[in-house]
């Protein structure tokens, strides 16, 4: 994972006064949420920023404990979204729930080298997981496709 990235980005929301959420469990890591769409988990050593400028909240951990997700894989599939259709969601789907399809926004997959994806369904956020790590280093939100909104 790349944690400059993850870094700028969480300076760049703490220069224009805008709110970052964080966690510390106590293990040496913190999980940060730069945006309320996103959060990564990286080494407390490696933190380059302060917590007092953002807020703590242990309820982003409630996603990571969550049980029940099963690995999921990029299909392939894009969308452009959104008023300009400059944002570009991709689709995870897995063997073991073949009804389920989830589509996240691309952009929150750059800090990520090679992420592993879990998924549990199509309302819950998105585990990943670095090639290199066991335990899920990152979570993102997923993305509600209008079609699938005006599902009956």
């Amino acid at each position: 994972m790349n944690i400059q990235k993850i870094t700028s980005m969480v300076l760049k929301r703490i220069r224009r006064c805008e709110r970052v959420i964080y966690y510390a469990p106590g293990d040496g890591y913190i999980w940060v949420c730069p945006d309320g769409c996103a959060a990564y988990r990286m080494p407390a050593v490696e933190v380059e920023f302060s917590l007092n400028k953002c807020e703590s909240n242990e309820k982003l951990m409630d996603a990571v404990q969550e049980q029940g997700h099963v690995r999921g894989e990029l299909t392939g599939n894009l969308r452009y979204t959104g008023f300009t259709h400059k944002e570009i969601v991709t689709e995870i789907k897995s063997k073991s729930l073949p009804d389920v399809s989830v589509w996240i926004n691309e952009k929150y997959l750059k800090p990520f080298e090679r992420p592993n994806f879990l998924i549990k369904d199509d309302t819950s956020p998105v585990l990943i997981c670095d090639i290199s790590d066991i335990e899920p280093c990152g979570l993102i939100m997923p993305f509600k496709l209008e079609h699938e909104e005006n599902k009956g």
